[in-house]
């Protein structure tokens, strides 16, 4: 999932060092923040809201997006909906169900791409291709 994300990055012209990563914390776990945010979640606010000071293309990085909590959901839509997205790239990495609201969300903006699981018996013919 990460190789797609990165790959998706470089193909929208964001250079890898303008990329913010956040793991979003399980549910129940993380750091109180303002408002109605985990605090590790609060830097995705101002990278949405304005995108980068100097003009370039930036991304975000949302990995285990299905932790994100109903609230933080909410936020985090209409955030993306109002952000310019042709200077933001946006990844949300989701193992499982991303949730109704999530998945319209990127069923509206965006595309899906399904990265199946890898089984223990199918590592020994992937070692021998890669």
């Amino acid at each position: 999932m990460l190789d797609a994300a990165r790959a998706f990055f470089v193909k929208g012209g964001v250079e890898i060092s303008e990329v913010v990563r956040i793991d979003v914390p399980g549910r129940g776990a993380g750091e109180a923040g303002d408002g109605l945010l985990r605090g590790e979640l609060e830097s995705m606010v101002p990278l949405l809201q304005s995108g980068s000071l100097f003009g370039e293309a930036s991304g975000l990085e949302l990995v285990d997006a299905q932790n994100l909590q109903v609230a933080e959901i909410d936020i985090f839509d209409e955030l993306v909906r109002s952000a310019d997205l042709t200077s933001v790239h946006v990844v949300a990495l989701v193992a499982g169900s991303p949730g109704k609201k999530l998945a319209s969300t990127f069923a509206d903006l965006g595309s899906k791409v399904s990265i199946s699981k890898m089984w223990e018996r199918q590592a020994g013919e992937w070692l021998t291709s890669e």
